[in-house]
């Protein structure tokens, strides 16, 4: 057995790995609530929630709510000079020593008037050392367990603050001073729940903006577009709408793979660009959306234009070429891409003029053998004009003209075959 699998350096690195996963885990204080919103704990002291508190650092912190006396039961005692003390410790400097005073409020007096003060004042500190995760719980903990508490708007900016900082990429620090790994997945979890926190709040549509832009850089664009297509279907009127339009646009845009591939999220894009200048004729980012919106359509056109080249050079099918160039047109007017499809017009054009005097020469030729009693090699030149395929028009009449040439020849081949039959009888005699 290798010794050195035992050796001091090995057995604390381990340790160190085990300490830093439980870290990581988020442990919601008694009664749930976290960053997975769990609901309050049966019994939770909603009451307190509506309970101002002031500080000075003459009387400490008083309750600030007209009509409401000091409590002066044992718990209610103990928890304010738990509160005192954290919070001198904090005016002088010393967070850790406030942080552990605060959450002693919290764990041993959950149910005074002091509890969620305490829980609000801990979260920020936490938050303050880039304690993410833990910071997010106590904020989710007292949105979960003082619904109605004054600090709700502030709580879920601050939420939505740490899920933006981890999104972009800040590291969070365990213990408060040791920096973690990137966590861009926890990010987007977190900001999901500020969004179910507060979903009728300016917040929200922003908190889905923010994810979206997220999965684009973790280069996952279809989640993107979910969150994008969410904004824009359930925030429609809100400031960040014109930002999520123009967002998905590029989403899509990114998903083009050139004009040789499938064009389904190049419509896409073009779409949403479209889209955006007629809700926003007036906004800031028209410029970029014109652009956007023509390059997307250039694409479109320059597949139209490869498809009627396609058809043009290798199936022979000029009716099929003449309709995907008008199309490549009517996609992009004006653009290059519709000046070489009227280029291919005036080619195809030509080729059906050159085709149609072939065609019609065959003919002419047909006429004059049928016209002489030749039908059979009218039929030849009849059939040989059919094939040029100068025109529907052109073609017909070549076709009309072989039946004509058949119908003609029916009588003279039964003719020949009874004659040929009766020479082989009286040859068998």
């Amino acid at each position: 057995m290798n010794r050195r699998l035992f050796s001091p350096f090995a057995i604390s690195l381990a340790l160190l790995i085990s300490a830093l996963a439980l870290h990581a885990q988020p442990r919601p204080f008694p009664g749930g609530g976290g960053p997975g919103g769990h609901g309050p704990r049966p019994g939770a002291p909603h009451h307190a929630a509506t309970i101002a508190l002031d500080w000075a650092a003459e009387t400490g912190w008083v309750i600030a709510t007209p009509g409401v006396p000091a409590p002066a039961d044992e718990a209610s005692v103990a928890a304010l000079a738990l509160m005192n003390d954290a919070r001198a410790r904090e005016e002088k400097g010393d967070r850790t020593g406030a942080l552990t005073r605060y959450e002693k409020v919290v764990k041993r007096h959950p149910n005074t008037l002091y509890a969620s003060e305490a829980l609000y004042r801990a979260a920020r500190l936490r938050q303050e050392r880039r304690q993410y995760t833990k910071a997010f719980t106590h904020y989710n903990d007292l949105l979960q367990r003082y619904p109605g508490n004054p600090h709700f708007d502030d709580l879920v900016r601050q939420q939505y603050a740490i899920a933006s900082d981890l999104i972009a990429g800040k590291r969070p620090l365990y213990w408060g001073w040791l920096p973690g790994f990137k966590a861009r997945d926890e990010g987007i979890r977190l900001m999901a729940t500020v969004i179910r926190n507060a979903p009728y709040s300016d917040i929200a549509p922003q908190a889905l903006l923010t994810i979206a832009r997220g999965r684009q850089q973790q280069r996952e664009p279809d989640e993107a577009i979910d969150a994008l297509d969410h904004l824009i279907n359930t925030y429609a009127d809100s400031k960040q709408a014109p930002d999520a339009y123009l967002d998905i646009a590029k989403a899509y845009a990114g998903l083009v793979q050139g004009p040789a591939y499938d064009q389904a999220a190049t419509r896409q894009s073009a779409n949403y660009y479209e889209d955006y200048l007629i809700l926003f004729p007036n906004g800031a980012q028209v410029a970029g959306a014109e652009k956007g919106r023509d390059e997307m359509k250039a694409v479109l056109a320059q597949n139209k234009l490869n498809a009627g080249d396609f058809y043009y050079h290798k199936r022979d099918n000029l009716r099929a070429a003449r309709v995907l160039y008008n199309e490549a047109i009517t996609t992009f007017p004006k653009s290059s891409v519709a000046e070489t499809a009227r280029a291919r017009l005036e080619l195809v054009a030509e080729t059906e003029r050159q085709r149609r005097v072939r065609s019609e020469n065959r003919i002419a030729i047909g006429d004059y053998y049928y016209n002489r009693g030749m039908p059979g090699a009218a039929l030849i030149f009849y059939n040989e004009a059919a094939a040029i395929k100068p025109d529907n028009e052109t073609v017909g009449k070549a076709r009309e003209r072989a039946a004509r040439a058949r119908k003609a020849l029916a009588p003279v081949t039964t003719a020949a075959a009874r004659q040929a039959a009766a020479g082989g009888g009286v040859s068998a005699e």
